[in-house]
């Protein structure tokens, strides 16, 4: 088996809502027991000494940690539900024998997602290839594997009377016979225990105990129940 991994995918999300067409770079490597991922404009991440590190882009004064024994864990612990992350699927293949997991990491946490057939084809360079399809309730995703390697994932969300919408991620694997040699420095970060924490998702939280009004204490809470949703 190789040491380690490497993965450089690139997405392309298509123009949807008068925007523009976009792609995406991720680099993954792995190995036995460190690694590193770089989502492109989104956040770096780093597997080394039993911990994972995540530094969010332009957060870059701070960064999360948590013990992890893998690198799936680590990335599960810090970013929460592994829904959000695109390309971790290499990271779940690697580090966890368990199908739901995978059907998760490659449908990115849609809800209800399931194995709906494979099937052989070819790929432009006319070699054989085996797509795995997933059916969820948002869209259906395509896994094409050529040999032993994943070699693009597309998501493709159908509506009626429109084209379907694709997003495609092209894989790059090759597999090295030496690990990968990662280090995390710390430097001047400020230090926070979930990624949701590092970007403030959870100051609501902390506002809701310390009132910065003083008048308002003691008072209760206005009512916000929404009554016209009941008609």
């Amino acid at each position: 088996g190789a040491a380690a991994i490497s993965e450089v995918i690139k997405m392309e999300m298509p123009a949807f809502m008068g925007g523009e067409a976009e792609t995406m770079e991720m680099r993954t490597l792995i190995g036995a027991d460190q690694g590193s991922m770089y989502i492109e404009e989104m956040m770096t991440v780093t597997w080394v000494d039993g911990k994972v590190f995540v530094v969010v882009e332009e957060e870059d004064d701070k960064y999360a940690v948590t013990e992890a024994k893998s690198f799936y864990d680590g990335l599960e612990a810090l970013v929460g539900d592994e829904g959000g992350i695109p390309g971790i699927w290499t990271v779940a293949l690697r580090d966890k024998n368990d199908m739901d997991t995978w059907v998760s990491a490659f449908s990115m946490g849609m809800p209800d997602a399931k194995i709906s057939k494979v099937t052989s084809t070819t790929n432009d360079q006319n070699q054989n290839v085996d797509v795995i399809s997933i059916a969820t309730m948002m869209a259906r995703i395509e896994i094409t594997i050529n040999g032993n390697k994943i070699e693009n994932v597309s998501m493709i969300f159908e509506n009626p009377g429109m084209d379907p919408m694709v997003i495609s991620a092209d894989s790059e694997v090759t597999f090295l016979k030496e690990g990968p040699q990662v280090s995390f420095d710390v430097g001047n970060r400020e230090k926070f225990d979930s990624v949701d924490e590092l970007m403030g998702m959870g100051e609501m939280r902390g506002d809701m105990d310390e009132p910065e009004e003083p008048d308002m204490a003691g008072k209760t809470a206005p009512d916000f129940t929404l009554t016209q949703l009941d008609g």
